[in-house]
């Protein structure tokens, strides 16, 4: 919007005061018949013109024309806010865009690449249970199984839904995702339990051997309270 009232002022001032100065290409058509006609002829020419609208008019003879000082700021003024400024803007943000389109693709597929769509477990933490990701994602976690899941629950009769299948229709149906095993897996959670009591068991085994260790070394203190006081 900015652009095209800039350019509009500026069509303005063509119309009225540098209509006859456009290049001998354009002598047999009336560029600035009308401020319409100014207005779009600018728009054509400024924006595609390396130079701006100058690039498409006759220069004014220096020290004859009384509007020889005003052309050259005309001319300046336009290629400096609309050709350098204005374009630079719009351009910086359409790369600006292309750049968050192309960031946001980028964590879109590094999401699918290392997260599980369904219990939403990262790959290093299912690599930690000693699970495979991939078998995790094609046999524990199939997506398309869950799809498959839907399109039956969608295509059984209402009254012959358990329900758990109930629940997770309606769950569905209002875009709700509680049903689904979020942070959760039973395949998971067995090798997390298995690891819960392998660290019980030997916190377990320290405890004993420290209590070991510790009433051993009370009778040997003892001892020595003992020897100490038959020997003064």
């Amino acid at each position: 919007m900015v652009t095209l009232f800039l350019i509009y002022s500026y069509s303005t001032l063509t119309a009225n005061y540098y209509s006859d100065k456009f290049n001998d290409d354009f002598q047999k058509i009336d560029v600035c018949s009308s401020l319409a006609s100014c207005f779009l002829y600018s728009l054509n020419f400024g924006l595609r013109n390396g130079g701006g609208i100058a690039d498409s008019m006759n220069p004014y003879q220096f020290g004859k024309d009384s509007k020889f000082g005003w052309k050259i700021l005309f001319d300046l003024t336009y290629f400096i806010l609309i050709n350098t400024i204005i374009l630079n803007i719009v351009f910086g943000i359409i790369v600006d865009t292309f750049g968050d389109m192309r960031d946001e693709q980028f964590r879109r597929d590094e999401i699918i690449e290392n997260t599980c769509l369904i219990c939403l477990n990262e790959k290093k933490h299912i690599l930690e249970t000693k699970n495979e990701f991939d078998d995790h994602i094609k046999h524990h976690h199939n997506i398309w199984n869950y799809v498959y899941f839907l399109n039956y629950l969608k295509h059984k009769p209402l009254k012959d839904l358990s329900i758990p299948e109930m629940e997770a229709w309606e769950s569905t149906r209002k875009i709700l995702h509680d049903w689904l095993p979020f942070k959760k897996s039973v395949f998971l959670k067995k090798n997390w339990l298995d690891e819960d009591r392998q660290e019980e068991e030997l916190v377990i085994s320290m405890l004993s051997e420290i209590k070991e260790k510790s009433k051993g070394l009370k009778n040997d203190i003892k001892q020595i309270a003992d020897r100490v006081t038959r020997d003064p």
